[in-house]
């Protein structure tokens, strides 16, 4: 029989919340790094050579932020 302390639940939905913010930094440091990379700037026309992965990226940057704030007003 598997005992659990009478606070397990609490204990894990912490550690839950506290690895998936600390993949949100990965996750927004790694759109930051991409975006950044030549092959996604704009060119002369204002379009970029990977115009769905742009699109990607920005949807995932706005989601990271949402996230960010949310978890701000949180604490």
């Amino acid at each position: 029989m598997i005992f659990y302390p009478p606070n397990f639940y609490k204990l894990f939905l912490s550690q839950f919340v506290a690895f998936f913010s600390l993949g949100m930094v990965v996750l927004s440091t790694l759109t930051f790094i991409i975006s950044t990379m030549e092959e996604f700037q704009a060119m002369d026309a204002g379009h970029s050579e990977f115009t769905a992965a742009v699109v990607v990226l920005d949807h995932v940057d706005t989601f990271v932020i949402i996230f960010f704030t949310f978890e701000y007003f949180i604490r």
